[in-house]
This record gives C-alpha cells, sequence and structure tokens, in this order.
C-alpha cells in the first residue's frame, strides 16, 4: 500500500483513490474492481451471494404487495415504502430457523415481525383513526374477523384539510411470498360524513382456504365532497394504511 507524505492527510475517496489511516499510518489504495465471474464463485464472496440471494426474495415480496393490495396501497403509500417494507421483509428472512443461510425464507420466517408497519410513514394510521379495533385470526377455520365499535368521527377522527367524507377499509389477505400466490378480499364503508354525530360499529369477516401467511390491514382514506360527488383526496400526508395483524398460519 502507499503511504501519503504529504502534510494534509486525507481520509475517503478521491476519484479512483481511497485514502485511509490505520494504525501503521495514513494510506492510500487504488479502487479496486472485482469481475461478476469472481463474485459468482469465489469463496470470499460467498456471503455476499447468500445475502443477495436474501436480499432478492425481499424486493420480489414488494412487486407481490403491490399486486395484493393494488389501489388502496397506491393511494396510501409514501415514496420511501419500498425500502421501508425491504427493511422489514429481510427481518422476517433472517428469522427462519430451518433454512441455511442464502436459502432462508419469507414462508420459513417470523411475519408475526411486520405486525404494525404503516405504508404511509406521512400519515401514520394512529395519527388520524383514533378509535379502539380488534382482531382475531382463527387458524382452524381459517377466519379473520374484525370489529370497531361506533364513534363520534369529531372526536376520533383528525382529519387532513379539505376533506369533507372518510372511508373506513379492511383489507384480508393469505400471501405465500415462496410461490408468489395469494388470496385478497377487501371491505369498505361508504363514504361517511365527518360531521355525523355517530359513526356506526363495523364487524367485518374474510375466509381463506389456503394456509399462508395471514395479515389484516386497515385503512382510511379521505375525500372531498363537491357538487355532491366524492373526489378522493390525494397526498402524502392524506390516506393511512397499516398492517394491524400478522399470522404465520
Amino acid at each position: 500500500m502507499a503511504r501519503q507524505k504529504s502534510p494534509f492527510k486525507f481520509e475517503g475517496p478521491i476519484d479512483d483513490l481511497t485514502f485511509y489511516k490505520t494504525k501503521h499510518g495514513n494510506l492510500v489504495r487504488r479502487k479496486g474492481r472485482v469481475s461478476a465471474n469472481r463474485l459468482k464463485k469465489h469463496p470470499r464472496f460467498q456471503r455476499f451471494r447468500e445475502n443477495g440471494k436474501e436480499f432478492g426474495r425481499a424486493g420480489k415480496s414488494i412487486r407481490l404487495i403491490r399486486t395484493a393490495f393494488g389501489i388502496v396501497l397506491i393511494n396510501a403509500s409514501d415514496i420511501a415504502m419500498t425500502g421501508r417494507w425491504t427493511r422489514e421483509i429481510l427481518r422476517v428472512i433472517k428469522s427462519d430457523q430451518i433454512s441455511d443461510r442464502g436459502s432462508r425464507t419469507i414462508n420459513n420466517g417470523n411475519i408475526q415481525l411486520v405486525e404494525g408497519f404503516d405504508f404511509n410513514d406521512e400519515q401514520l394510521l394512529t395519527s388520524v383513526l383514533h378509535s379502539s379495533f380488534t382482531v382475531a385470526i382463527d387458524n382452524e377455520t381459517r377466519r379473520i374477523s374484525f370489529e370497531m365499535t361506533s364513534f363520534s368521527p369529531a372526536e376520533f377522527i383528525s382529519a387532513p384539510k379539505g376533506a369533507t367524507h372518510f372511508q373506513i377499509v379492511t383489507i384480508g389477505a393469505a400471501i405465500d411470498f415462496d410461490n408468489k400466490k395469494f388470496s385478497v378480499d377487501s371491505r369498505q364503508t361508504e363514504p361517511l360524513s365527518l360531521t355525523d354525530p355517530i359513526m356506526p360499529g363495523i364487524a367485518h369477516e374474510f375466509y381463506f382456504r389456503d394456509r399462508r401467511k395471514f395479515f389484516l390491514l386497515l385503512g382510511i382514506v379521505f375525500f372531498q365532497e363537491i357538487n355532491r360527488k366524492m373526489y378522493p383526496l390525494k397526498g402524502d400526508a392524506v390516506n393511512a394504511l397499516k398492517i394491524v395483524k400478522a399470522d404465520n398460519g
């Protein structure tokens, strides 16, 4: 390695050189380039290859989630959602206690780790919807049930500017991430006025045949009424969507 003899000591990359400090002094080296073939075969990069495979599985889960949850996800997710979801799914993959490193999967991991994930970090569900609810998953009957008690919108909803109405959305899903298969069902209320004295209670149920990873998502969508027509509000800090229950099935 070349030594830095200048009176000014550098650290970090400059062009194709890297300056760094060690116990042996300030050194400099030219940035190395690793061939694709070496990355694929050399034992030194085994960990790199293992991490790459698992990162790839996490990335593919994004496409599956977008397909499964469709338009609701588009209108209730922030620009950084992909990166945040990938980090969460990598945690699930690393929780796989069965497979070898590099072969760990989402299906063998603990999907409960993603419970509480907000798809829109700019509008957290707990920041706009303050009503209590219960969620239960019966693995024997493959049933997901959701109940929310009646409440006053004025007291339990913090609506964005311009909103006149809201809609409560629930999405039940059974997902096989490894085989890219899913079953999804959704329920939603009619657009309800934010000035209504009381919103009736909600009871939604979902049934799935397959034993997969189970999810229940809860969301709220806002509208503005103009001339008796409902126009969905759009923007980063508007709608909210959260995984309120995740189960390994």
